[in-house]
Formats: C-alpha cells, sequence, structure tokens
C-alpha cells in the first residue's frame, strides 16, 4: 500500500475503514447529493502538504496572481 501511496494517485471509497494505514497527508473529498437531479456537492478535507498547497493555490486564484 505504501508504494501507491508515493507513485501516484490512489483513491479510497472508505478511508474511515483504514486506521493507521491510511497517509497522514491526504486529500479527501466527499461527494453528497445536492438540490438538482444532477448537482453535486464536495467536500474538500486537506492534511499534511495538502494544505498548504490548496491554500496558496486558493489565493492565487482569488488574487488572480
Amino acid at each position: 500500500m505504501e508504494q501507491a501511496y508515493e507513485e501516484g494517485v490512489t483513491l479510497v471509497e472508505w478511508p474511515e475503514r483504514m486506521g493507521d494505514l491510511l497517509p497522514a497527508d491526504v486529500l479527501m473529498l466527499s461527494f453528497k447529493p445536492g438540490l438538482a437531479e444532477r448537482e453535486r456537492k464536495v467536500d474538500i478535507i486537506a492534511s499534511g502538504g495538502w494544505e498548504d498547497r490548496l491554500n496558496t493555490d486558493m489565493f492565487s486564484r482569488i488574487l488572480g496572481s
């Protein structure tokens, strides 16, 4: 499992079932139905290095730089 984390993107359907096998540096996306039939809401939870990466990218987009 560690090799999968190091060499690419790993998608885990139920990360809460992984316990200690889940790395500390993760980006979690949670999809939920929206109000319209084809609408989805996405919650983004970032930890480890993902927090800084997302914050930097979001500020760049907001400030237009």
